[in-house]
């Protein structure tokens, strides 16, 4: 999950019984930040006034497969497993699907599993997702979910904005 605080994205997450948000070094950090080796932390609470937004976000693309024809949109994102190394920022992205597929560039990594590495070129739509807990400082009694259609520059933008 993120956090945004004061314009700033974190990463949030609940953890050891308490919620904390987490920075990298060269992320916007102040005194009430603890260092933790190659992270900061911050103890925080959702209802705390700076945090404006806590949200999950999923990135789609609109991709028509020959071997898979009951599915026209795929999630994208960075840590898909594949064989090799794949970056949206060239354009390329990584989609999968439960089963054994083979072949038109498909590879199984065992356990019915399988993926392939797509050019965001061969794409119709691009989209994300976000499922907020607190959005524009309104806490949420219910999870809000948002979709959002972009441009392939807007994907690529927002998924390397969330690599915080």
């Amino acid at each position: 999950m993120y956090a945004v605080i004061n314009n700033n994205l974190y990463w949030y997450q609940h953890f050891r019984g308490k919620t904390i948000v987490l920075a990298r070094k060269g992320q916007p950090v102040d005194y009430t930040f603890e260092e933790k080796g190659d992270v900061f932390q911050k103890t925080v609470n959702i209802d705390d006034a700076e945090i404006s937004d806590v949200y999950n976000v999923k990135f789609y693309v609109g991709y028509k497969d020959c071997l898979v024809e009951n599915n026209d949109i795929w999630e994208v994102g960075d840590g898909f497993p594949s064989s090799r190394p794949y970056r949206i920022e060239n354009g390329e992205a990584c989609i999968g699907t439960f089963g054994a597929v083979s072949g038109n560039g498909w590879e199984t990594n065992g356990r019915d599993e399988s993926y392939k590495i797509i050019q965001l070129s061969d794409c119709s739509s691009f989209s994300a997702e976000y499922e907020y807990s607190k959005k524009d400082g309104v806490v949420c009694s219910e999870p809000v979910t948002q979709k959002v259609e972009l441009s392939r520059e807007e994907l690529i933008t927002l998924v390397l904005t969330h690599r915080v």
